[in-house]
């Protein structure tokens, strides 16, 4: 990718600003199966149907999911299942996750069951945002161990971005259920991620914005781009 100025990545956040209030966000690394920004609101994989014939390897002992947000607060929440229907057994990964700040937000050590491994499955990530509850998912082939870390094409947040684990009502989902309307999951979380940084790729799948939603993302990706070019 070219390199932002500090300037352009500035500019770009301010203009964000202006945008927010149509702008989602965007499953980076996995790759995800398909977004558009106006069936995001759509579990369990925001309006799309995983392809199995081209799959990421997650690592079961750790693999970081890469996202890029265009809201300045939003909570994330990180599930797994190998039912390729995506209609049961998810698996919660990790706490809800808050993410304060523009741009790329990185989880850098993402573990998965261990039983998972050798099995093709999703991953989920629900998003509780001011727009409501919104959806992405990846399609994966679980293995075993833990996902490369460190290098300079590691995933790292954007300049300014926190991370915290809480909880949150919204994002109570059961085993069974591939939406936010199920009852709360028993799922035990994992504990927080390492700092370490780990490899993340860019989303390659088509995608379609809104008017205002196409300025959102080009903007959100500057940033992001910019922050990772700086760091």
């Amino acid at each position: 990718m070219a390199p932002v100025s500090r300037l352009a990545a500035s500019l770009a956040l301010a203009a964000l600003f202006v945008a927010q209030s149509s702008a989602h966000f965007i499953l980076n690394y996995p790759p995800n199966v398909g977004f558009d920004e106006d069936k995001e609101p759509t579990g369990p994989c925001g309006g799309f149907t995983a392809d199995f014939s081209n799959t990421t390897d997650f690592h079961v002992g750790g693999s970081s999911i890469l996202l890029t947000s265009a809201h300045p607060t939003i909570t994330f929440l990180y599930r797994a299942t190998t039912d390729q229907t995506a209609m049961g057994s998810w698996q919660n990964l990790l706490n809800p996750v808050q993410v304060n700040g523009l741009g790329f937000n990185c989880n850098p050590l993402v573990p998965a069951p261990a039983n998972f491994s050798g099995k093709t499955g999703l991953i989920q990530v629900i998003a509780d945002s001011p727009d409501g509850i919104l959806y992405q998912c990846a399609a994966v082939k679980f293995v075993d161990g833990a996902g490369p870390t460190g290098g300079s094409n590691g995933c790292t947040n954007a300049t300014g971005v926190t991370m915290s684990y809480v909880t949150d009502s919204k994002l109570n989902v059961g085993s069974n259920s591939s939406s936010v309307s199920g009852s709360a999951s028993s799922t035990t979380p994992s504990a927080a991620a390492s700092s370490t940084k780990s490899s993340a790729g860019t989303t390659v799948v088509p995608m379609t914005y809104g008017a205002v939603g196409t300025v959102a993302w080009i903007m959100a990706i500057a940033v992001g781009t910019g922050a990772m070019r700086l760091l």
